[in-house]
């Protein structure tokens, strides 16, 4: 079965939402049905470019903490001396 996008009719939060499980049962029954003609969603648009770019961005934040946080602890000024 290939994957579909429903898409909704209400709002996702607030008030009058209704638990996940339903928003997918009734999902679910929809496709099932024939209701539901939307297509497979493509990763190719910007959002997808732009989920890329943050994830890079994240990636790279990261290792440029450990390096810092590598060169601080290796660093001769900030070593602490044990006094036993």
């Amino acid at each position: 079965m290939s994957s579909r996008s429903i898409s909704r009719t209400r709002p996702t939060a607030g008030a009058g939402a209704r638990p996940d499980t339903i928003d997918a049962e009734a999902a679910a029954r929809a496709v099932l049905s024939g209701r539901a003609a939307a297509h497979a969603k493509v990763g190719d648009g910007h959002v997808e470019w732009i989920r890329l770019f943050k994830l890079a961005k994240a990636s790279a934040t990261k290792s440029r903490t450990q390096a810092i946080n590598q060169l601080k602890a290796i660093h001769p000024r900030r070593r602490r001396t044990r006094s036993a």
